[in-house]
């Protein structure tokens, strides 16, 4: 896949909204943020644990420092806050909640990129990184 420049489906789908969610919190498409996603502020990264336990099923597939670092990366001055209490299933996989929470675990110099073809580049060559390591 790699020498045809194909992503594999999953990512395929993850670049895409990702791409998308770029134009749109940046202001360069059609749609607006929902009202009921709004930015992190230091109140929300203050309430942050200093670590965080890996659950029963990780079985020691993630440490300790992974999962606190993962927390930590996904509320910077970039993220977004959902508001609202995902109680349905529908609203769980509705897009803009999928997407802010791919958003925010995504590196920052890549969410700092205002650029949609550079921000598509960096974005690309992130997903490809990721697929490509092992389970």
């Amino acid at each position: 896949l790699r020498d045809l420049k194909l992503l594999p489906l999953k990512y395929h789908f993850i670049l895409s909204d990702l791409t998308i969610f770029h134009k749109i919190y940046y202001n360069n498409y059609s749609l607006q943020l929902p009202s009921y996603l709004r930015p992190c502020n230091n109140e929300d990264r203050n309430r942050l644990r200093s670590s965080v336990v890996p659950p029963n099923y990780y079985n020691d597939q993630r440490s300790t420092l992974e999962l606190s670092s993962m927390r930590a990366l996904s509320m910077d001055s970039l993220s977004l806050k959902c508001t609202v209490e995902p109680r349905a299933p529908a609203f769980k996989n509705s897009f803009f909640f999928r997407a802010h929470m791919l958003w925010n675990f995504l590196p920052l110099n890549i969410r700092q990129e205002t650029n949609p073809s550079m921000y598509k580049q960096l974005l690309t060559s992130h997903m490809w990184d990721v697929s490509m390591k092992p389970d």
